[in-house]
């Protein structure tokens, strides 16, 4: 199956950069990739990130760059191509084992293009060899995830603490595909059923719902989602989160509970999707809610939210703090078989303009509205 890749058409940044410094001061330069660790924009706030390490650009600067990305390999010679070897390293990184890449982009120079990650970034002080234990973890993912290594380097070049920061040797096996498959259908199912929730057109899988056809009736084309921040409510498989981030939303964050989150992450970066969060846990409370926005607020570090989807997910309970976490427009679907009665007068007690959209029909019949903060619509 041929992957549809985000493509950036220009590079995400302005600076004209001349590797002039390699191993001085900003550069740190190995055998094929040369690290960028003071770039003069702000990337933790570019891609609205929380963690505790610094941004920065993994620029594959010895291998010869190629129009298309799917065409450009870690190493020009041997290696696999950079987007295998990055959701490789993103799936180490939810083990705890590797630097998160948050990006894939064109890095322009005074002098020609390269490809380049947009990377969390180690600190001098954490190189060196990996344990016995470490790699013990490392050998059970790759098991798990049907991945294999062409040669393992465990040099202190490659090496920070339990973090290993080379995967151009990584790929995956013919039988990863399926597992993943196997993994959706097990940890997001349908019920208690073997069918998954969501269907993944991309992998030709088939699930109970539909989003195609929910938005036949949602109707996203209302609502402008470009650089809008986005939480999405019982994300499941994070359906409605890579279809937002598809229109250009800035940042995308889905809730669920933990097991399915984890394969959120594992399908988004299947699918090229870098930049979506996903966090498990209980983000609902039925009569007060105070606490439980805090932490959504503390985990994201984002106040307020431009947009807010809650499909089908009132089994969470109400979200009382929906004022103080949405900003403009509010996203609403009921479950199956009820009437619209039944949320229209809670909607209009919350929101100034509350639109109803009609019934989604994919899975039985279920009431949508559209609900603005702002009467005269979405700013």
């Amino acid at each position: 199956m041929e992957r549809k890749i985000r493509k950036i058409k220009e590079p995400t940044f302005n600076e004209k950069v001349a590797f002039l410094k390699k191993n001085k001061g900003e550069y740190k330069a190995g055998n094929l990739a040369c690290v960028w660790s003071e770039p003069t924009i702000d990337l933790k706030a570019k891609y609205h990130y929380n963690g505790k390490r610094r941004l920065g650009y993994k620029i594959f600067f010895r291998t010869p760059y190629t129009p298309k990305l799917e065409d450009f390999k870690w190493k020009e010679r041997h290696g696999h191509n950079l987007i295998e070897s990055t959701n490789i390293q993103n799936l180490f990184w939810l083990e705890g084992m590797a630097p998160r890449v948050l990006d894939i982009i064109k890095f322009e120079s005074s002098t020609r293009l390269y490809w380049a990650q947009v990377t969390e970034l180690m600190e001098d002080d954490e190189q060196t060899s990996w344990t016995n234990k470490s790699l013990e973890r490392a050998t059970k993912l790759m098991k798990e995830k049907h991945i294999f290594l062409k040669h393992r380097d465990m040099g202190p070049f490659h090496c920070y603490g339990n973090y290993f920061v080379d995967f151009g040797d990584y790929y995956f096996g013919p039988n990863y595909k399926q597992g993943l498959i196997d993994r959706i259908k097990k940890e997001a199912p349908f019920g208690k059923t073997d069918k998954a929730y969501q269907s993944v057109p991309e992998l030709k899988l088939v699930g109970q719902r539909n989003l195609k056809k929910r938005l036949e009736v949602l109707d996203f084309d209302k609502t402008d989602f470009r650089g809008k921040t986005v939480l999405v409510y019982g994300c499941n498989a994070g359906a409605q989160c890579r279809e937002v981030a598809k229109r250009g939303a800035s940042k995308v964050v889905g809730l669920d509970i933990p097991s399915i989150t984890k394969i959120s992450y594992e399908l988004a970066f299947h699918l090229g999707f870098y930049n979506i969060d996903y966090y498990g846990g209980n983000f609902t409370h039925i009569k007060t809610g105070e606490v439980v926005y805090d932490k959504v607020r503390q985990l994201t570090a984002i106040e307020k939210f431009d947009i807010v989807l809650f499909l089908s997910c009132m089994q969470m309970g109400w979200i009382v703090y929906v004022k103080k976490i949405c900003k403009e427009v509010f996203y609403f679907e009921g479950h199956k078989t009820e009437k619209r009665e039944k949320y229209e007068a809670l909607l209009k007690s919350v929101f100034p303009r509350v639109e109803y959209l009609g019934q989604t029909k994919d899975d039985n019949s279920r009431p949508a509205f559209r609900c603005l903060m702002n009467k005269n619509g979405q700013k």
